[in-house]
């Protein structure tokens, strides 16, 4: 009766030394919630070979103190010598690299819907994705300043006299990023 039951006994143990846990995109090994930031970033781009000053900003959630995910926008923050305004707002995607450093990268997506809003008249929706890269300084733990540079692709472009590439170019930028992590 002895060997059976150490048999029995043996069979139900080796489950617990060959089980795997398992593993989810939320929870344990998967992504886990380690912080929530907020970001305003005055910059400069052009528009049609006019230099134009810009504004915008973000809120988003931080994952595994790298991954950023929230809604962010960009506008300008003065009329085109024609009398448009552009404005973007989206979907915020951001990666820092080496966060812990005080120095480190930092790389950016927005997408989402676009408007040119001319002071009278209907409006043009347009769609543009920007990616960007940049470099972040941890002035304090709650306090990030960032040098950024973005390109901006518009597509949709149906507004008289306008083409994509009137509205499409280069953003350059200062990050202000406030907020707090949290966890390992």
């Amino acid at each position: 009766m002895k060997r059976p039951l150490l048999v029995l006994a043996a069979f139900f143990f080796s489950f617990g030394l060959f089980a795997q846990q398992e593993e989810t995109i939320f929870g344990n090994g998967g992504l886990k919630l380690t912080g929530a930031w907020g970001s305003f970033h005055p910059g400069f781009t052009s528009f049609d070979g006019e230099d134009v000053t810009m504004g915008g900003g973000y809120v988003a959630l931080e994952f595994n103190k790298a991954l950023l995910l929230g809604l962010g926008g960009s506008h300008s923050t003065e009329r085109f010598s024609n009398g448009l305004r552009y404005d973007l707002s989206g979907a915020y995607l951001g990666y820092v690299m080496n966060g812990y450093r005080a120095i480190h990268p930092k790389f950016s997506l927005m997408i989402g819907g676009g408007e040119v809003k001319p002071r009278n008249g209907e409006e043009d929706k347009v769609f543009t994705v920007m990616p960007g890269a940049g470099v972040e300084v941890n002035l304090f733990r709650w306090f990030k300043l960032g040098l950024h540079g973005s390109y901006r692709f518009v597509s949709n472009v149906s507004y008289p006299g306008l083409d994509e590439n009137d509205l499409s170019g280069f953003l350059f930028d200062l990050q202000f990023r406030f907020g707090w992590s949290w966890g390992d």
